[in-house]
């Protein structure tokens, strides 16, 4: 049949061949740089976003800023929590998660090339939505001017948010 479904989410790169589906999808992804990421994922944490307002977040009422975090060498500014989407290129094995893994950069970077039709950069977004538009019209004919129009560029944002001093931004790399 000549049916189409998308899938969104936070997955890892598989191959639905290896369950017994002769199916080959489309790969796409849209990634941030590692810092950016990591340092609004903490903050996420702490103070939540400007969509599910009063959710509690599991790190509610510390005030810690991430130079402090980084200063003080605490868990949740870890350098090797930078790696967290290398493994979703890598795929589904378990060394995909080992923070600096040699073997899983490099599964990531050949499933990455040869696996996605596509992977855009945040930084990106228009470019990376008008690409898809000329790639796959049937489902983003029209998504450069929602976005435009709409104003969902970003469907949400962290509700505080320090400035990541130089130093720590160096002690990172």
């Amino acid at each position: 049949s000549n049916t189409s479904t998308f899938y969104h989410g936070h997955f890892a790169y598989f191959d639905p061949r290896r369950i017994g589906v002769e199916v080959i999808p489309i790969f796409i992804n849209l990634v941030r740089k590692p810092l950016d990421r990591l340092v609004s994922h903490y903050y996420f944490l702490r103070y939540g976003d400007d969509v599910l307002v009063n959710k509690v977040r599991a790190k509610e009422g510390d005030t810690t800023t991430f130079d402090e975090c980084v200063e003080a060498g605490q868990s949740d500014c870890d350098p090797k929590k930078l790696w967290i989407q290398v493994p979703f290129f890598c795929g589904t094995a378990p060394q995909c998660w080992d923070p600096g893994s040699e073997w899983a950069l490099a599964q990531a970077k050949h499933n990455l090339v040869t696996k996605y039709m596509l992977v855009g950069v945040t930084e990106e977004l228009d470019s990376f939505v008008e690409v898809l538009e000329e790639l796959i019209p049937r489902f983003f004919s029209g998504a450069k001017q929602f976005l435009d129009q709409s104003g969902k560029s970003h469907i949400k944002r962290t509700r505080h948010k320090d400035e990541v001093s130089e130093k720590t931004s160096h002690r990172m790399k």
